[in-house]
């Protein structure tokens, strides 16, 4: 079985040469808004950091996009064997991804409000899309 850490290189990549000038304008043009984020801004420059981010991101939750908000917005376990639907967003170079993200302001800024999202530790979620 494929653990989700297993696929982090390929999405943060195992190049361990220095940023390049269009890399770090980039990660400064990003404002984190959590740890997370800050952890991703660092792997991004500097390739020292991307196994702290890597473990961060596997022990923060991860928020998926939903079709639409819950009616009830409070917090609940989803049951044994509920179904959750979650959006997908369109890549040209690799189809379609499921659209997971740090924080509840990400999501709506890629959806606007009406979206819902459900928060699920990042190694459990990657586990699961």
């Amino acid at each position: 079985m494929k653990k989700p850490w297993q696929g982090l290189s390929r999405l943060l990549g195992s190049d361990t040469s220095a940023p390049t000038a269009a890399t770090s304008t980039e990660a400064n043009a990003f404002v984190a808004n959590n740890a997370l984020e800050e952890r991703l801004i660092a792997a991004a420059t500097d390739p020292t950091q991307r196994k702290a981010f890597s473990r961060l991101l596997l022990e923060s939750d991860l928020l998926a996009a939903t079709p639409q908000a819950p009616a009830d917005t409070s917090s609940r376990i989803a049951q044994t064997g509920e179904t959750i639907s979650i959006l997908h967003v369109t890549d040209g170079a690799r189809g379609s991804l499921p659209a997971l993200f740090t924080s509840q302001e990400r999501v709506a800024a890629c959806f606007g409000s009406g979206v819902g999202y459900v928060a699920i530790r990042g190694e459990v979620m990657l586990e699961m899309v």
